[in-house]
């Protein structure tokens, strides 16, 4: 009967790692391909906005497959909201000093706007939520 229990339990602690290991196993492809989701959205805008070349689009999805890894890595890390938001920014900040390395003069000069543009939007949105 001993032996009846024990081998009952190491069958369902067997089955509960099972489950855990598929689970993870499915979860790292989706992950994956969540990246290359963003990454794709993003080059192809930015592709279309600061007319890139094909080396520059190829180089800036690398950039962008990259961060949208180590974001949705972060995200699953379980951070504290301020940890995540802080090491966000930090992924964000290298992202585009990396997009503006590749950029001629005259797309360069777009892209800080652009940024620009969002940074004073992004302010305004916190202005507007904190007033709430």
């Amino acid at each position: 009967m001993r032996q009846i229990i024990y081998l009952c339990s190491t069958l369902s602690v067997l089955l509960l790692l099972t489950d855990t290991i598929t689970a993870q196993k499915i979860t790292t492809p989706f992950s994956l391909e969540k990246a290359a989701e963003i990454a794709e959205i993003q080059t192809s805008k930015m592709s279309d906005i600061l007319d890139l070349n094909a080396d520059q689009r190829i180089r800036v999805y690398e950039i962008n497959y990259k961060s949208a890894e180590k974001i949705l890595k972060k995200s699953s890390e379980g951070l504290s909201e301020m940890e995540y938001i802080n090491q966000l920014k930090d992924i964000r900040k290298i992202q585009k000093q990396e997009i503006a390395e590749l950029l001629n003069p005259k797309q360069k000069a777009k892209w800080e706007d652009i940024n620009k543009t969002y940074e004073q939007r992004k302010a305004k949105e916190r202005k507007n939520e904190s007033s709430q």
